[in-house]
This record gives structure tokens, sequence and C-alpha cells, in this order.
């Protein structure tokens, strides 16, 4: 559910892709099956 709440703010702010992109290639990798 926060992701769609995020994805609402990114929508609003297009620099706001670039903290989300980022989020994801550093935090994300964390939790996804590929890592493990």
């Amino acid at each position: 559910m926060a992701f769609f709440v995020l994805l609402k703010v990114v929508k609003s702010d297009h620099f706001a892709w670039t903290v989300l992109f980022n989020f994801i290639e550093f935090e994300g990798f964390k939790y996804l099956p590929v890592n493990q």
C-alpha cells in the first residue's frame, strides 16, 4: 500500500523519480529473490 502512496507523490514531483530509482537500486535488491 505504501508503494501506491509513494507513487502518487512521485507523479507530482519529477525529481522524486531519481530518488525512487536510487532507492530501488540500493535498497530494492535486498528484497529481490535474485539476491538470495
